[in-house]
């Protein structure tokens, strides 16, 4: 898949998400969800959620890791994240924990805040989106 096509398809999902949401990293109400969903997206093997401006690129399959690569770039270039973490899930590293890595830009903070409709609901953890395999 070329670069312009995987940031229309970047444009498109966070379109489609600021209609519910309000725009990427600026969400008053809602600020974690899941920005773009594997085969939904047309984007096989790669979960990309949105965590109070920063990506959470999750990359399912091995097979899916060039193509999570250049989604990371379209992602960048399209939203401009506080930071992009990506998480191997098919590399699992004990009991719970997967690789995962800052990509680009700031590090997560040790705590951030998971808003719903308006209210604090949760916490996430720099651990939770660096290691953890399952993020809240």
């Amino acid at each position: 898949m070329k670069a312009d096509e995987l940031m229309k398809k970047v444009a498109d999902a966070a379109r489609l998400r600021r209609e519910l949401f309000g725009p990427f990293g600026s969400e008053k109400d809602t600020n974690a969800y899941r920005l773009m969903n594997g085969d939904g997206d047309r984007v096989p093997g790669v979960l990309v959620d949105a965590y109070a401006g920063y990506a959470l690129v999750q990359v399912v399959a091995e097979e899916a890791l060039p193509l999570a690569v250049r989604l990371e770039e379209a992602i960048d270039r399209v939203l401009a994240p506080r930071g992009i973490v990506r998480k191997l899930r098919y590399e699992e590293k004990g009991r719970g924990k997967v690789a995962g890595e800052l990509i680009r830009g700031k590090r997560p903070p040790e705590a951030l805040t998971v808003i719903e409709e308006g209210r604090p609901v949760g916490i996430v953890t720099r651990a939770d989106l660096l290691e953890s395999l399952v993020t809240p």
